[in-house]
């Protein structure tokens, strides 16, 4: 009799759907599928039992990292950082529909730790600003011309190697 895999449950805000992926698929260390966040809680709590609402995450950006890592998952992930790896490769297995998904699915890759999937989707966003202006970036993405001091106390506070870096 085969064992069936603890299965992780994941949900974004305000949609009861769960997304369900077999634990071991996400904290395997250097897998395409690996999450260092859940990694950390399987290490801290024991066993995930209850679903993972991820912040800034739609259903269908769950939908996306799940289909990931049921076909790349367990794949050895390329040393993306240290190596300078290409990952342009792994971009074009990823189909994403349209901008909301690809932030969303950026927002829950980061929120996850899973630096090589996050990467991918860098890598597809890179692709969508390609040839264009700040201007028509700013216009497509619904961003502000000149941020608040807020926005960029923000900025500062949790992102700071970009302040640093054109400061």
């Amino acid at each position: 009799m085969e064992i069936e895999p603890q299965m992780l449950k994941f949900v974004a805000p305000g949609d009861p759907r769960e997304v369900h992926i077999p634990e071991e698929d996400m904290i395997t260390p250097n897998c395409m599928g690996h999450s260092s966040m859940l990694e950390n809680l399987k290490r801290d709590s024991g066993v995930l039992k209850e679903a993972i609402e991820i912040e800034d995450a739609t259903y269908e950006s769950l939908c996306l990292i799940r289909d990931f890592v049921k076909n790349h998952g367990k794949e050895k992930a390329p040393e993306v950082i240290n190596a300078g790896y290409d990952v342009s490769e792994w971009a074009d297995l990823v189909d994403i529909p349209n901008r909301e998904i690809l932030k969303s699915l950026v927002n829950a890759t980061n929120f996850l730790g899973m630096e090589t999937f996050l990467q991918i989707t860098l890598v597809l966003l890179a692709r969508m600003f390609k040839g264009k202006t700040s201007d028509e970036i700013k216009k497509e993405w619904g961003l502000p011309d000149v941020l608040t001091d807020a926005q960029m106390n923000y900025i500062k506070t949790y992102h700071g190697w970009i302040y640093n870096k054109h400061h």
